[in-house]
């Protein structure tokens, strides 16, 4: 019986392409999922310290600031020098939004002092002095900490105003009460679909480069193993010759593989 071996449903290069693209697709999707859970874990810390720098920074600068004055309308100069600084904090670092604002635990509701959006240095809306923005309320972990008189703190949050890094300080007076809270937020979204966007990148071309690879891969096992292979089979497929008493077909495969030695023995 004749056959083709190049032409058999299950080419040994066939099933040998399948199996090295499969590994690199695994072997890929693998690497850039950790490589992007590693960043991103690497870039929440980043965001973390600025953002818990920057409200530090702030909450120093406020330190024993006179609020009742403020919402009173009084001080007006202090007050307008106090937010032209926050007002470059919040440029300078590129947040999203810097805040302050003192906690109305009757009304469960905050009441603003500074909120300045860090991209053009507007007031954030609904948040000018004296103003209680309608949607947000006293967030639990806030409170807790500014309570319990924590110096800074960080947190994760996805609100209305965005997917962000909050790091969070606390304002005492010269008592060592706590009297206000600064908030700094850095938008967490646009960095983390930046970061995807840089992935996927990055994955098409690792892909590419390990498919690329395994076509190297595979050419040297064909010529190394397959070709070897097929000229065996060939040649001992030839029965007929054998049977009409040909006797001095050889196999010519210079190898010193198992492959080389089949042939020998055919030989």
């Amino acid at each position: 019986m004749k056959f083709e071996i190049r032409n058999v449903k299950n080419s040994l290069a066939k099933k040998l392409l399948i199996s090295l693209f499969s590994i690199c697709c695994i072997i890929g999707i693998l690497l850039a999922s950790l490589s992007y859970l590693y960043t991103t874990k690497q870039v929440w810390k980043i965001f973390s310290n600025i953002t818990t720098s920057c409200s530090l920074d702030v909450a120093n600068m406020l330190y024993d600031i006179p609020v009742d004055k403020f919402f009173k309308h009084e001080e007006k100069e202090l007050y307008n020098k106090y937010l032209n600084s926050v007002r470059n904090i919040a440029q300078t670092f590129k947040l999203k939004y810097l805040y302050v604002y003192v906690p109305d635990f009757e009304n469960d509701r905050l009441v603003a002092l500074f909120g300045i959006e860090g991209e053009n240095g507007q007031t954030i809306k609904d948040f000018g002095l004296g103003e209680s923005p309608k949607n947000l309320r006293l967030n639990k972990d806030v409170i807790s900490n500014f309570q319990n008189k924590e110096k800074k703190w960080t947190l994760e949050l996805d609100n209305e105003y965005g997917h962000v890094v909050s790091g969070y300080s606390t304002v005492f007076d010269k008592n060592n009460n706590p009297i206000a809270i600064v908030g700094a937020d850095v938008d967490f979204d646009y960095m983390e679909k930046k970061l995807m966007k840089d992935f996927s990148v990055m994955f098409i071309i690792l892909l590419c480069s390990m498919f690329s690879t395994s076509l190297f891969i595979l050419y040297c096992v064909d010529k190394i193993f397959i070709k070897p292979i097929l000229l065996l089979s060939a040649k001992m497929q030839q029965t007929e010759l054998i049977e009409q008493g040909v006797l001095d077909e050889k196999i010519d495969i210079n190898s010193d593989t198992e492959i080389g030695q089949l042939a020998e023995l055919f030989n």
